[in-house]
């Protein structure tokens, strides 16, 4: 992969644009192929995706210097998103290589000193991993592994050195489809967890009103 450089600048907000790998101009980050870029906290990487189809994760140097592929190959759909985690120095991400809907929950070092590894489940059927975020060294995700159609909390070390742990009480037993965890959040060190689901009767969720 040819290296690449980044040029930040400063007009009342920050703006970022790439010297496109194989390319003699800059090119604006925001083109089809070039997806949004993040800066790890210390700012000395960048992360960004790349593709179409598949779309993959880069980290390179702000510095300049030779980027590194951080998600596994595949020939199609790719990460669909990701998120650094300061603590452990990995970034986990979203990736679909099945179908363009099932997603699981991969980690990799920032600097792509070891390969990424699969945090989730196999995605395959119709089970699959939705929204994530990380804290301390681990990943929180809800999936629906266990059950079609039946989403629940998990977490995992961001290095995949244990399985998933279920973090949600277990939902009430039945032959029908039993509810899901709707929104959740993490304790900025990750210690702590509130979540909000349709424990008891399905499809139960909060009424805004006055």
């Amino acid at each position: 992969m040819p290296s690449l450089r980044f040029v930040l600048g400063c007009w009342g907000s920050v703006a970022l644009a790439s010297l496109a790998a194989g390319q003699d101009a800059f090119v604006n980050w925001e083109s089809a192929h070039v997806h949004p870029l993040e800066l790890t906290p210390d700012g000395a990487r960048v992360l960004y995706r790349v593709g179409a189809a598949p779309v993959e994760l880069f980290s390179a140097p702000v510095g300049g210097g030779t980027a590194v592929k951080l998600s596994p190959p595949t020939t199609a759909f790719g990460v669909s998103s990701f998120a650094i985690d300061a603590s452990s120095g990995r970034v986990a991400f979203l990736r679909a290589w099945v179908s363009p809907s099932l997603y699981e929950l991969w980690s990799a070092p920032i600097d792509g000193a070891q390969p990424a590894v699969r945090l989730s489940p196999v995605a395959e059927h119709t089970f699959s991993a939705l929204n994530f975020t990380v804290g301390n060294g681990r990943g929180f995700y809800v999936a629906d592994f266990e059950r079609d159609d039946v989403f629940q909390l998990y977490r995992a070390p961001l290095d995949g050195a244990q399985p998933p742990l279920r973090l949600n009480a277990p939902f009430q037993p039945g032959s029908t489809v039993l509810g899901d965890v709707l929104e959740f959040l993490v304790a900025p060190r990750g210690g702590r967890v509130a979540y909000y689901a349709d424990q008891q009767i399905d499809e139960l969720e909060p009424q805004s009103g006055r």
